[in-house]
């Protein structure tokens, strides 16, 4: 049903779905440059790419291999080109770093969630649990579609 609906998502959007055999593609265990498979523990989430410094977080290179892939195969010619643009890319992400060649144990960048205001207000006003479902009930009844859609200049479509 799921896959399906994205289907139909995906056709309405002018897109397509490319289901991907991921068994035999095994993308966080490719290297497009070594073409070699290697197989790593789920815990090693940065993936040295092979006869470089440079490591890739495994589930952005995993994602980048899928992309390029054609008929549920690796083309390592097109990886090579498309790699020179995700590369940057990621890098500017902090998600591609070069690993220290003197040997130190490279620092990975990290993700720090900062709490937003709201959260910050919710806090030092001591909320209760349970306020938040009158407010959402609240907030709901006074959104709801109006029955003429021209009656509103602008809206998000109900799905």
């Amino acid at each position: 049903m799921f896959v399906s609906l994205l289907n139909r998502k995906a056709e309405s959007a002018g897109g397509k779905v490319v289901e991907l055999n991921t068994w035999t593609l095994k993308m966080s265990q490719y290297d497009h440059i070594t073409e070699v498979c290697t197989k790593k523990p789920l815990k090693q989430r940065w993936h040295l790419l092979g006869g470089s410094n440079t490591l890739v977080q495994r589930d952005c290179y995993s994602a980048f291999l899928a992309k390029n892939a054609i008929e549920n195969q690796h083309k390592p010619s097109r990886l090579q080109e498309e790699w020179a643009t995700a590369e940057l890319l990621l890098r500017r992400a902090g998600l591609c770093v070069e690993q220290s060649g003197s040997g130190e144990r490279l620092r990975l960048p990290t993700v720090e969630f900062k709490a937003l205001p709201s959260d910050r207000i919710a806090r030092r006003k001591r909320f209760v649990r349970g306020h938040a479902r009158d407010v959402v009930a609240a907030a709901a009844r006074s959104m709801r579609e109006p029955a003429n859609p021209s009656q509103s200049a602008s809206r998000t479509p109900w799905l």
